[in-house]
């Protein structure tokens, strides 16, 4: 058994649905699809502008009516069945019936907030398994809502209940399985326990897919996606980036964690405790091996695998009053009015913490703490403009890896504003002004992954629907 995500990258019209439909080949498999790429950003404009503008966004929902329609069309061409259509239409007057709802109140609650993001990934499930059955693969597509993927609570930043989940999603998949037939499933969403739809957060169809290897014992989970695997760094940063051939999950957690956005910062957490092997390859060059991310290091563990960058944001340096430091960080999530998966670092001392937050967030939370009372916290200074560059490898272990990274940084000409150990792993994490950040990140990179001649290739910019 073998699972298989395709991101909305890899999803852009019907000949990309074509070429995905062939890398499937045969069952047993579980497909787990994105919404079309661009698709989730189009249902977010379409949302503001039938609440702000109390007006049905005609032109917009026929853009995205004709988009489907087209890939509807293309693969009735090739043999999928004629039900597609129909299959498209039922779902876009649906997704009306919503709109004009929303019109008429004038506001999205949370719940059908949640339940419109997901059409995208309903569509996309229609139009792949029209396309696999034109293969002469059989296929069903499969509504997360129903097929049984559980939230832990209603709104648009759940969690998967796996525990829940697993039990009601074999019940449901294994027989559809044992007939022969492929699984499409709808990926980025869930039934909350209200019985509402809830989301996982954007890009998270790698963690959908990875909470369904987790339930059904998948033997393999493939990550398709628009870059070769994950990257020593983000490519828009240096063209010598290339691909790690493995990582542990550790390595890979604290990539995602510091800015590194080709994986779900909570894909790997379902699979904690299983055997399933994850492997990230490229959809455009699927002759590429990708990165294998594995549970244990094989080889040496004393090098550097990955350089993030966090730009765009704010250092907050926090005084608290000497012995509240423990009730600082108990309530500090609540003062600053900010989600903790938003704070990027966190350093603490006696009287003082220190924060790295996206800027945007920063200035809320400079507001609450401009109100907050209870312990007293004060804001000493902050330092916008900034960005978070992370280096993630066990070298920093060693005396030599380190001074070479100090010696590279010093060398390049790096203001450091604030440094401070990262997790597990083994990061270290560099304050730096954020017109340093390409400079920063390719210097490091130079000194660790020596330039070598880059390989021709097409780079989608993100999967993200």
């Amino acid at each position: 058994m073998k699972v298989m995500k395709f991101g909305g990258g890899c999803l852009k019209d019907a000949a990309d649905l074509e070429r995905a439909a062939a890398l499937v080949k045969e069952s047993p498999a579980v497909v787990v699809v994105s919404a079309m790429g661009g698709v989730t950003d189009s249902l977010v404009l379409i949302l503001e502008r039938a609440a702000t503008r109390k007006r049905f966004p005609a032109s917009l929902y026929g853009d995205l009516v004709s988009r489907h329609h087209a890939c509807a069309r293309a693969l009735l061409s090739t043999g999928a069945p004629p039900a597609t259509i129909r299959a498209v239409d039922d779902l876009m007057a649906e997704l009306k019936k919503l709109l004009r709802g929303i019109v008429c109140i004038g506001e999205v609650p949370p719940s059908i907030q949640a339940r419109i993001l997901g059409f995208g990934e309903q569509l996309a499930s229609v139009l792949f398994s029209a396309a696999l059955e034109s293969r002469g693969l059989p296929a069903a597509a499969c509504n997360a809502h129903r097929c049984g993927i559980l939230a832990d609570r209603p709104g648009t930043d759940a969690r998967i209940d796996l525990a829940r989940t697993r039990p009601r999603l074999r019940r449901n998949l294994r027989p559809l399985i044992s007939t022969g037939k492929i699984p499409v499933i709808t990926g980025f969403f869930g039934r909350a326990p209200d019985g509402t739809t809830a989301t996982f957060g954007r890009n998270a169809s790698d963690y959908s897919a990875a909470a369904i290897a987790c339930a059904l014992d998948a033997r393999k989970l493939v990550i398709w996606k628009g870059v070769d695997g994950i990257m020593t760094m983000d490519p828009r940063y240096g063209t010598d980036a290339r691909p790690v051939e493995r990582l542990t999950w550790e390595e890979v957690g604290e990539l995602t964690h510091f800015g590194a956005h080709i994986l779900h910062p909570m894909t790997l957490e379902p699979l904690e405790n299983s055997h399933t092997r994850v492997r990230i390859r490229n959809f455009r060059h699927p002759e590429l091996p990708g990165t294998e991310i594995m549970a244990k290091e094989s080889g040496s563990g004393e090098r550097i695998c990955g350089i993030t960058c966090h730009p765009s944001a704010t250092m907050l340096q926090l005084g608290i009053h000497p012995g509240t430091l423990n009730r600082a960080l108990a309530r500090l999530e609540e003062i600053l009015r900010v989600p903790a998966a938003r704070i990027t670092s966190l350093v603490s001392a006696r009287d003082r913490i220190t924060l790295v937050m996206p800027s945007a967030d920063a200035r809320t939370a400079r507001r609450a703490l401009a109100a907050a009372i209870d312990p007293p916290i004060r804001l000493v200074h902050a330092r916008d403009n900034r960005a978070l560059v992370a280096v993630v490898g066990k070298a920093l272990c060693q005396p030599r890896g380190l001074a070479r990274l100090m010696d590279a940084l010093a060398t390049a000409g790096i203001t450091i504003d604030g440094i401070s150990p990262g997790g597990a792993a083994l990061s270290l994490c560099l304050v730096i002004p954020d017109h340093q950040a390409g400079r920063c990140l390719q210097a490091i990179h130079n000194r660790f992954f020596p330039p070598t001649a880059p390989r021709p290739s097409e780079i989608t910019t993100g999967d993200q629907p």
